[in-house]
């Protein structure tokens, strides 16, 4: 009888061992790793990354300049914006100053909300840094309403799949879609609410995608698989859905409509398209996709007088 109860024992303390180890196992595997934040498809994204650097200030450093970098993913981007110029920072007890130029205070709310969310997330997992204060000059960050955003950590921003902010934004777009005929383009204007964790170039998108009245200028079955912002350049990744189109529509228009839509709004001033990640394409063997496109005006509709 004793032995049986040894036998129990012994499974059972074995069953036991088992299970603490795939606890501990998950822990491990569940613990956040290192890393940085980028833009990936209009929102923000951890990117892993091993700092090397072991003092506080080097770390800090490291991590800033690991931020402007883009990374080597597809569709991703720095989450730096052009304006985001650093003069000066400093770490002092767990709080990291972070001076920019007064550009700063130009930059558009939806980047300016991601950069500052990404920014706080990739400083505050150093054990040194507690909290961030932005300056603009000499002056604390104010928000559009003219009140001092203050020192920063990351339970001041909502993490949800993808890290997306869950905040609100409204933005009147002109937007360019195929007139009747399929030979002209016709501006429309939209009315849009969106998240300011998405980039303007991706709402943009997202609109291009349906229409009320008429068809849109994309086909409606092709997806978005990404979409990024480099020296002034709008990168449009589409699946192989958008190379089917079956509207009556110049393809010209179909390619324009996206360009002249995207810089109108947008921050920059070239598009460049992709099917799939791929460039070397002519789009239904009449428009080359090659290269950066700039937006031609001259397609646009002319009211009659």
């Amino acid at each position: 009888m004793t032995e049986k109860k040894n036998v129990r024992m012994l499974v059972f303390l074995l069953i036991l061992t088992v299970f603490l180890s795939g606890c501990k196992e998950q822990e491990r595997e569940e613990a956040p790793k290192e890393f940085v934040t980028c833009i990936h498809d209009g929102s923000l994204e951890k990117v892993s990354y091993r700092i090397k650097a072991k003092a506080a200030d080097a770390q800090v450093k490291e991590l800033i300049t690991a931020l402007k970098k883009d990374p080597k993913e597809e569709a991703a981007s720095s989450i730096f914006p052009e304006k985001a110029e650093i003069e000066s920072w400093k770490l002092e007890k767990g709080r990291l100053v972070v001076s920019f130029g007064k550009e700063y205070a130009n930059i558009s709310p939806q980047e300016e909300v991601l950069f500052r969310a990404g920014f706080v997330e990739t400083m505050t997992q150093l054990s040194s840094v507690e909290k961030v204060l932005f300056l603009v000059g000499e002056e604390p960050l104010k928000d559009r309403e003219q009140r001092e955003v203050g020192e920063m950590d990351r339970e001041d921003f909502l993490e949800n799949t993808g890290l997306l902010l869950q905040t609100y934004q409204s933005a009147s777009l002109k937007l360019y879609y195929a007139n009747k005929k399929g030979d002209r383009l016709e501006e429309e204007q939209r009315l849009v609410r969106y998240s300011s964790s998405s980039s303007i170039e991706k709402v943009i998108l997202e609109q291009l995608l349906k229409r009320e009245e008429g068809d849109p200028i994309l086909p409606e079955n092709t997806k978005v698989l990404g979409v990024s912002v480099r020296n002034q350049v709008c990168y449009v990744n589409l699946d192989e859905e958008f190379l089917k189109n079956t509207y009556a529509v110049d393809p010209k228009i179909t390619i324009y409509g996206i360009v002249n839509s995207v810089i109108e709004n947008g921050k920059v001033d070239r598009v460049q398209i992709s099917v799939n990640g791929d460039t070397n394409i002519q789009y239904l063997e009449k428009v080359d996709l090659s290269k950066p496109l700039k937006a031609d005006w001259k397609l646009l509709e002319k009211e009659e007088e």
